[in-house]
């Protein structure tokens, strides 16, 4: 994310915790001035950058569960059907 973005997600949640508490809303974040903004600011940084761990961790056991080549599908397909079963798609029901 770029600074302008986790700034813009700050003053978001900034603003929500001011609406609650009826408190005239702030109108922009000043991390190189107020350590508050700046504590806001790396906690989203943070928690963004653990996202994309995560992210990543699961594309990478996904990525075990696609059929990489036509040929391994094809020998799928017959295993299914020697056995009796079917292969349907995602939308057949």
């Amino acid at each position: 994310m770029t600074d302008d973005s986790i700034k813009q997600k700050a003053l978001a949640l900034l603003n929500g915790v001011i609406k609650e508490r009826r408190c005239v809303p702030r109108m922009t974040i000043y991390r190189e001035t107020n350590i508050e903004d700046e504590a806001l600011c790396r906690a989203i940084e943070q928690h963004e950058a653990y996202k994309q761990k995560v992210s990543d961790i699961v594309w990478e056991e996904l990525i075990n569960f696609i059929i990489p080549k036509e040929g391994y599908a094809a020998y799928l397909r017959t295993a299914l059907e020697a056995r009796e079963l079917e292969r349907r798609e995602k939308n057949d029901g």
